[in-house]
């Protein structure tokens, strides 16, 4: 047994709205987090007892750091103190200074900006020394469209994941979430639907702000990303849900996207001819129909 990281000829359309691709993570989250029984089971390889873990720790993970956060910022409050004070109760000659360790937080930082954005960066490399690539426009369209979607996966990732801690807590507290069909072409939800689903969101974003300026605006800085994301859900998901821009559509477009594969031309040429049966059979008694093949 092994994985294949890449396996042509199979696709599968992304949920059209990002309320849409909530309640297909969820369903997700639930069978990815069920499948932590079956890693002790006897009989699996190693490798099988991997991809099952990697499997519930994409859903365990962003509640980690969701909680990690808030605990954070609980600690870096806990830590300030209301009224400096350079001399203890202990007598010395000098006073006692403030400790901080700028370098110790820029390691960390640039710790936490390799763990985000290295596998892009690999990704991007291996794009450029592609041959298909190897043109001006081709290196333009990938360098483009990766900022791009780097910025939206900073402002999206946030709101995924409160969604994701949300999934998880649900399935702790044994509620299920069903099955229902999914829906795969595009429907801009409604204003009142994007409010409802977004409205704690938001609120959560704003208190997350007045929690971190309440500290310093340097917490708010730092927890910047977050809380924009957060403030900016509603707009976010409203705008992903429309049309995509034909200049946008061009910059992110994959190479499936500008050369169609023969199995999707395929699957039109099949969507077409049954269409074409359907109408010329509409009304026709049905033992007369043919079904094409």
């Amino acid at each position: 047994m092994h994985m294949v990281p890449s396996l042509r000829g199979s696709y599968e359309a992304s949920p059209p709205t990002l309320v849409d691709h909530a309640i297909r993570d969820r369903r997700w989250a639930q069978g990815n987090m069920q499948h932590l029984r079956l890693i002790a089971a006897k009989g699996l390889c190693p490798l099988s007892r991997l991809h099952l873990g990697m499997g519930a720790l994409s859903y365990i993970v962003p509640t980690i750091l969701g909680l990690s956060l808030l605990v954070g910022l609980w600690l870096t409050y806990a830590a300030q103190p209301h009224r400096l004070e350079y001399f203890h109760d202990s007598r010395t000659l000098f006073p006692v200074w403030p400790i901080y360790d700028p370098e110790l937080a820029l390691t960390l930082f640039l710790a936490t900006l390799g763990v985000v954005f290295l596998p892009k960066a690999l990704g991007l490399a291996a794009a450029l020394l592609d041959r298909g690539n190897r043109t001006v426009s081709g290196y333009a369209r990938l360098i483009g469209g990766v900022l791009v979607e780097t910025l939206l996966s900073v402002l999206l990732s946030p709101v995924q994941m409160l969604m994701q801690m949300k999934a998880v807590l649900a399935i702790m507290a044994g509620r299920d979430s069903g099955w229902a069909a999914q829906r795969r072409h595009g429907r801009r939800p409604a204003l009142a639907a994007l409010v409802r689903f977004h409205g704690w969101h938001v609120a959560t974003g704003a208190l997350l702000a007045l929690a971190c300026f309440n500290i310093s605006w340097h917490v708010a800085l730092w927890m910047g990303p977050v809380i924009v994301g957060l403030a900016l859900s509603l707009l976010l998901s409203w705008w992903t849900a429309l049309p995509l821009d034909p200049r946008l559509g061009r910059l992110l477009s994959t190479p499936e996207d500008r050369e169609q594969p023969a199995i999707v031309r395929a699957r039109d040429d099949r969507v077409g001819a049954w269409r074409t049966l359907l109408r010329a059979e509409d009304g026709a008694p049905a033992g007369a129909r043919a079904v094409p093949m």
